[in-house]
C-alpha cells in the first residue's frame, strides 16, 4: 500500500465504541481493483466501516468514475492490473 504524505496534519477518524478501530462517516471511497472477489471483499470491508463504496474494475474505469463523480475522498487501488495502466499511473494522474 503507498500513501502519500499528507500536506498538513489533520484530525483523526472517529473511533468506534469499544473497538478502538476507525470508522467512517458516510466518506466515499473508490475501490480499484481488477480481481472481482478481491474487489467485492474490499468494497464489503470499508462500508462495514461506515464508508460510501464505489466500485471500478481498472484503472481507465476509474478515470471516467473519478471525471463524473464529486466528493471521492480516498482512491483504493490494486498496484497492478491490466489494460495498459497501472495503479501508480492512476495515482500520477
Amino acid at each position: 500500500m503507498y500513501l502519500p504524505r499528507a500536506p498538513e496534519a489533520t484530525t483523526a477518524p472517529p473511533l468506534a465504541s469499544g473497538t478502538g478501530d476507525p470508522r467512517g462517516a458516510g466518506e466515499l471511497v473508490l475501490v480499484v481493483e481488477d480481481n472481482d472477489r478481491v474487489r467485492e471483499i474490499a468494497a464489503l470491508n470499508l462500508h462495514s466501516l461506515g464508508y460510501r463504496v464505489i466500485e471500478a474494475p481498472n484503472a481507465v474505469e476509474a478515470k471516467t468514475i473519478l471525471t463524473a463523480t464529486d466528493g471521492v475522498k480516498l482512491v483504493f487501488s490494486a498496484v497492478m492490473m491490466p489494460g495498459g495502466m497501472n495503479g501508480y499511473d492512476l495515482a500520477q494522474w
